[in-house]
């Protein structure tokens, strides 16, 4: 444009040529000036645009930012709250199994205890002369066995707990490790965070596991101090009964002695009487021979004489074997008597051993 209208001042020549040149010139220099301050404004304001743009795009990706750690911590709660309401149920805290094998081996318990307890009370029925020690034995030696399989009982009881403890530990470590893996998977945390949460978890399991044990060493503790209280408090009955047996063996060996003098005497009294009816038979028959071998009066009467002394003898050894005789009646009526007081004294050691009241002697 400044070209086409140079060529045509200098056609009109009002003015010099070098006066429209430098006219020209200067309108170029204008024009320029103002092409450029155009297009600094432009660029200027291109470029507070673009830094408008990138400020806005700048603040949305850090809201952006912000939008996806806080959705990565949401998910990463949501996992760590997943897996605390896991351990907190009661399927994990109180496992059914666990309640169910308890349940059962408190109704074995029960049955097993009513068994010991008949055979405990059956101790009122073993009682002399129709029971024996060898019965007390054999007694106590079903009620051993009894105790032992209520102790075998409990430890197989105890054992099925504590394997259903471990299969709930091994759901628990199951359950760390898919927690573990969402994490890793969903990507919306670092690995440290994630070995964090997962050292977490464990501690978690490791006291629960740690609670367990306890419980179990607990039921274990309970048991053994049961069955040891079981085993003393057994032995005492069974010692208790064996003393019992005791005093009726003193009882017995009472009675036998007291029974074996008596019978020596009533013996003593049998052949001191039989000794002196064959003393005066012998001298009787004698003095008869000599009566009928007599040949005169005078020797008869004084065989008669004899016979008379004899007879005397024998009355006087008659009147001894009445005197013997009462002796012993007087021995055997004593005899109920003395066994009378020797039950007393059997029923006195009795109470005495079972620390009650004596009421026979009343």
């Amino acid at each position: 444009v400044l070209t086409k209208y140079t060529v045509k001042l200098e056609e009109i020549s009002f003015f010099l040529a070098a006066d429209v040149h430098k006219l020209i010139n200067d309108k170029a220099m204008n024009i320029n000036r103002a092409l450029l301050g155009n297009e600094r404004a432009t660029a200027k304001l291109l470029f507070n645009l673009m830094e408008s743009e990138l400020e806005k795009e700048k603040l949305h990706q850090l809201k952006w930012q912000e939008r996806v750690k806080d959705w990565k911590l949401i998910q990463k709660k949501c996992v760590v709250e997943s897996f605390r309401e896991f351990m907190a149920s009661e399927e994990i805290q109180n496992p059914p199994t666990v309640k169910t094998e308890m349940e059962n081996m408190i109704q074995e318990q029960i049955v097993l205890g009513e068994q010991r307890l008949r055979v405990l009370q059956h101790t009122g029925t073993l009682l002399p002369p129709t029971h024996t020690k060898s019965d007390i034995n054999e007694w106590y030696r079903t009620l051993e066995n009894l105790n032992k399989s209520i102790d075998t009982r409990n430890v197989e009881c105890m054992e099925k707990m504590r394997v259903q403890y471990e299969l709930v530990q091994g759901k628990c470590q199951e359950k760390v490790q898919t927690c573990k893996m969402t994490l890793l998977d969903m990507n919306i945390c670092t690995v440290e965070d994630v070995e964090v949460v997962h050292s977490n978890m464990l501690q978690m399991t490791e006291k629960l596991k740690h609670r367990f044990e306890e419980e179990l060493e607990h039921m274990d503790s309970d048991f053994k101090g049961m069955a040891k209280w079981h085993e003393q408090h057994c032995q005492g009955l069974y010692s208790c009964v064996q003393e019992a047996m005791g005093l009726w063996d003193v009882h017995l060996l009472q009675l036998s002695q007291q029974e074996d003098v008596l019978q020596k005497k009533v013996d003593e009294y049998r052949w001191e009487q039989a000794n002196i009816i064959q003393v005066m038979k012998d001298d009787l028959d004698t003095i008869l021979e000599k009566m009928k071998m007599a040949s005169c009066e005078e020797e008869l009467k004084e065989y008669l004489e004899n016979a008379l002394s004899s007879l005397d003898q024998i009355r006087t050894r008659y009147e001894f074997c009445i005197t013997l005789k009462q002796i012993v009646m007087d021995e055997i009526m004593a005899y109920p008597k003395a066994i009378l007081w020797e039950l007393i004294s059997y029923s006195i050691s009795l109470s005495q051993h079972f620390s009650v009241k004596e009421i026979f002697k009343q």
